[in-house]
């Protein structure tokens, strides 16, 4: 899979159950999208539909099964950067 984003891009290997990058490099199935998107993908802020379906993504190959195992939705909670 090839994530590109306004910082670059870079395509991911899975192997084994386990993830690579390898930039520069590109797949089959690519997904472009804002940083800020992808950011909220991995938190599972947002679900994979949800960010296919967004004006802002082009995604081309099977990328919605693909990316709801990798991401999955969930309750994120991120701690008040000044709280200790």
């Amino acid at each position: 899979m090839t994530l590109q984003t306004e910082l670059g891009t870079t395509m991911v290997l899975i192997h084994d159950g386990k993830g690579q990058g390898a930039p520069g490099a590109s797949a089959e199935a690519e997904i472009k999208l804002p940083q800020s998107t992808l950011a909220q993908l991995v938190a599972g802020y947002r679900s994979a539909r949800d960010i296919l379906n967004d004006s802002q993504v082009c995604a081309h190959g099977e990328m919605a099964p693909l990316l709801d195992v990798l991401f999955p939705q969930c309750q994120p909670y991120m701690w008040v950067a000044d709280h200790f």
